[in-house]
């Protein structure tokens, strides 16, 4: 599943380099570059998005790590933990792909 998520952030991010080289090239009309950068922006919020769930996803696994060195979590328990945060950002992702109403403009 992480890799659909990657892919789809590299596809996001393609996106947004694509849409950064139309508004430097300084051939869009106002219209097109006005609907460009609101275009961009949603992008670059839905990338931001996806990389603080990563982040904290690598968080949690670091910090179980660390935990189960010290002795103060058993490997099982640490899955367990484990399973039951990727289920819930899981479900957090499909509740909250990005949409045109999450951009204020």
């Amino acid at each position: 599943m992480a890799a659909g998520k990657m892919s789809s952030l590299e596809e996001r991010l393609g996106q947004l380099e694509a849409l950064t080289a139309r508004l430097e090239s300084g051939q869009l009309s106002l219209d097109e570059s006005i609907q460009a950068y609101t275009d961009g922006m949603k992008l670059a919020l839905s990338c931001k998005k996806t990389l603080d769930d990563m982040t904290q996803k690598i968080e949690t696994v670091k910090l179980n790590t660390q935990k189960m060195l010290s002795g103060e979590l058993e490997s099982e328990d640490a899955e367990d933990g484990l399973a039951a945060q990727e289920s819930s950002q899981e479900g957090a992702s499909a509740s909250s792909d990005f949409s045109s109403d999450d951009v204020p403009f």
